[in-house]
Parts: C-alpha cells; structure tokens; sequence
C-alpha cells in the first residue's frame, strides 16, 4: 500500500509484480521493452504460469487502456492465453485466480 499522499506509478506496479511473480518455481514473466523495433500495443509483462501463457498490461491506478493495448489483449485472450490489466500485485493475483492458475 503506498504511503499518504503517494502515488502509484505503472513503473512500481510492474516491478513490484514481477519480484512476487518470479519467486515461485511455476512462472516466468518478463518485462517487454518497447522500442524502435518493438510491436506497440503488447502487453508490459508476458510470460507463463504452469505452460499457460500470461499477458498483463500495468497500469497506475489512473492509467487508461489505448485502444491498441486493449485489441491485443483481446486478440491474446482469444487465442488461449490469460490477459488482464493490474493496477497491483492484488489485482494479479485475481487475474491468474480466476483462470484457476496457483503459483508454487
């Protein structure tokens, strides 16, 4: 939880999902970079859980979706993979809970 008068910015909501994520034996999740060669649109952590893959767009709790952002992660989830949008480490850990994914 942040202090008083502090904000949560996607940077510490990215950061602070990947530590939690990558302790568990079961799941890999990276950080995509964007950049000049890059897709724009993909998700900011991709990885997989138990072989199921994993597309999370961070967000502050401010932050909105661009339209390129939410018509890949439909297209993503379309295909099989689990999708969500996590404003906190709670909000991953709903997304992969209702997907029936436990991190060991």
């Amino acid at each position: 939880m942040p202090r008083a008068g502090y904000k949560t910015s996607e940077k510490s909501v990215v950061n602070n999902i990947l530590r939690y994520a990558n302790k568990h034996n079961n799941c890999f999740l990276y950080k995509y970079h964007g950049g000049r060669y890059a897709s724009n649109g993909f998700p900011d952590l991709f990885g997989a859980i138990d072989g199921t893959f994993i597309g999370i767009e961070c967000k502050s709790p401010n932050g909105r979706l661009t339209v390129l952002q939410k018509k890949t992660l439909d297209e993503l989830g379309s295909k099989g993979a689990v999708v969500g949008i996590a404003r906190s480490i709670d909000d991953f850990k709903e997304i992969i809970a209702k997907h029936n994914l436990q991190l060991q």
